[in-house]
């Protein structure tokens, strides 16, 4: 039974793993983690970005896509930007945010613009910028 519940995690991490970019094949629970030295990174990067191409994911062992050429930044930073905004939601974070996107440190999306645009008044009525 234990070797049947490894095998059906394996098959389904690996199913996730093929929602994202192509790039280094990673191992479950250490993702690319043993297959690069930290302090040579870029080298791994480099090498990587000339296999895989200008967009790619490597897994640490959460998902990141790395994004190498200028062409590929700007697309996902101003033509599709709204794809890309937001928060990453990791540990620290989670363990510290009692509402869904709540507070004004972890808000993000509507919710954060409707913040920004009610602080940006306050501060304009009180005479900044002027």
């Amino acid at each position: 039974p234990f070797v049947v519940l490894i095998s059906v995690y394996v098959y389904k991490y690996y199913q996730y793993v093929a929602r994202f970019p192509k790039g280094p094949r990673p191992l479950p629970v250490f993702g690319n983690l043993l297959q690069f030295n930290p302090s040579r990174l870029h080298a791994f990067l480099e090498e990587s970005s000339r296999e895989y191409g200008d967009v790619f994911t490597v897994w640490t062992p959460r998902p990141t896509i790395i994004l190498t050429s200028y062409a590929a930044i700007k697309e996902a930073l101003v033509t599709r930007g709204e794809d890309f905004a937001g928060r990453m939601r990791s540990f620290p974070d989670e363990m510290w945010m009692t509402t869904e996107n709540g507070g004004v440190i972890f808000s993000d999306g509507e919710k954060w613009r409707e913040q920004r645009r009610v602080a940006i008044q306050i501060l304009r009525d009180f005479g900044m910028g002027k």
